[in-house]
């Protein structure tokens, strides 16, 4: 199967889905809530790898006041986060990339999110160790995996 392909069927199979990852409604809000405790506002930057239809990325910025980049592979993903953030109050401090995070080489984000890598493997250590080389010093990492991820080698 193609990744085209693969992409297409997981954004059916998400559709209804609040995010394409492995949290839920009162997650989404206890990490928004969160990201405002912890410092993140008008003037942070936040980065989501992996961000799906970016739905954790567009209520932290729309709570906070703060500018985010959403990170997907998938076309699909990415079409269903501008049609929610079509009408956002965020919507012109977020921007959407089509890449794949693996390679996306941004520095010095103040909030990195990474729910759901099962895309990104060597277990949990690799995981972390990759991503918090985006977040600045004194930044925040939040990483989320529902089944948990296969250490390989």
């Amino acid at each position: 199967m193609s990744d085209a392909e693969r992409q297409r069927i997981s954004a059916i199979a998400h559709a209804e889905s609040l995010m394409w990852g492995p949290i839920g409604e009162e997650t989404v809000a206890e990490i928004t809530a969160l990201a405002g405790l912890h410092g993140i506002g008008d003037s942070s930057r936040v980065l989501d790898l992996g961000c799906g239809p970016a739905e954790l990325l567009r209520r932290i910025c729309e709570a906070t006041g703060a500018s985010g980049t959403g990170v997907d592979a998938s076309p699909f993903a990415l079409t269903e986060a501008r049609r929610r953030l079509a009408g956002s109050p965020a919507r012109d401090r977020i921007e959407l990339r089509l890449a794949d995070a693996t390679a996306f080489e941004a520095r010095d984000e103040d909030l990195v999110l990474c729910i759901g890598p099962g895309w990104k493997s060597g277990g949990w250590r690799a995981l972390a160790d990759w991503a918090s080389g985006f977040v600045t010093p004194g930044g925040l990492l939040l990483l989320g995996e529902g089944g948990g991820l296969p250490a390989l080698g």
